[in-house]
């Protein structure tokens, strides 16, 4: 178990010995089971009883749904009503994370936002302490393709400084990115857009309204209403500010 080495010892062994036999792991596999079993796998090497990976499509994505992609030993009830009940959406613990780019132990959270009221209740309605002991990081990926990893190691803490955190977080970091490229692989090819219809979202990003771009091209308002709603159809999105942060997410803006 992790337990019984210093931190320094695990980092310094975990790097050398097993650094790129993990990322060839991560890189070689070919289908999402793959991947999560190598993801379980490092886990277990860490000495963990428990791990979950979230995934946090983009606003207005036609794969929005997908959130729970992986979670392995935390107790049952405990997942299955976080998820069903969407609780994600009111954890304050994600908003802070995603909004940091360091680990952080569950117990030693600090949240620098104001906490809504949702977010209150949720706080008061959960023990952290009944998880044991655990780390939370967050996961950046192409397009906005944002998410979040926590591994639970139960009533033992491994002395684990921040080096090794770091190292941890880099290896699910690359999981994460090869999540998405799988993911990528199953979504369909986005249709180039046009000339127009890049040049109509560059001046929604500059909060122009409509009747504004239509000014300022020279076109009618209704001509710019029909480029937006091609537009939202090559992005698979239905407003005009999601169009505007998908292009840009996917560089197809020159702003």
């Amino acid at each position: 178990m992790i337990s019984r080495y210093s931190s320094t010892e695990f980092f310094d062994e975990l790097w050398t010995s097993h650094l790129l036999v993990v990322i060839r792991q991560f890189r070689e596999a070919s289908n999402f089971n793959a991947l999560k079993f190598s993801s379980y796998r490092f886990a277990l090497r860490l000495g963990a009883s428990a791990l979950a990976y979230h995934h946090i499509p983009p606003k207005g994505a036609v794969d929005n749904s997908v959130f729970n992609v992986l979670s392995v030993g935390f107790p049952q009830d405990f997942t299955s009503r976080y998820v069903s009940q969407k609780l994600h959406e009111v954890d304050p613990s994600i908003r802070e994370i995603l909004n940091q780019s360091r680990t952080h132990w569950w117990t030693d959270m600090e949240y620098t936002h104001h906490i809504r009221p949702a977010e209150r209740k949720y706080l008061s309605s959960i023990d952290i302490s009944e998880l044991g002991h655990g780390i939370m990081m967050p996961v950046f990926g192409p397009g906005a393709r944002n998410g979040y990893v926590s591994i639970g190691f139960g009533k033992h803490k491994p002395a684990l400084d921040q080096s090794a955190l770091d190292f941890v977080q880099m290896i699910c970091h690359f999981a994460h990115l090869r999540y998405c490229d799988l993911l990528s692989q199953d979504q369909p090819r986005a249709e180039a857009l046009s000339k127009r219809e890049r040049e109509i979202l560059t001046w929604v990003t500059k909060g122009k309204p409509n009747n504004l771009i239509a000014d300022i091209l020279g076109i009618k308002e209704s001509t710019v209403v029909t480029y937006l709603q091609r537009s939202y159809d090559k992005l698979g999105v239905n407003n005009r500010l999601t169009a505007a942060l998908r292009a840009m997410a996917n560089g197809d803006l020159d702003i």
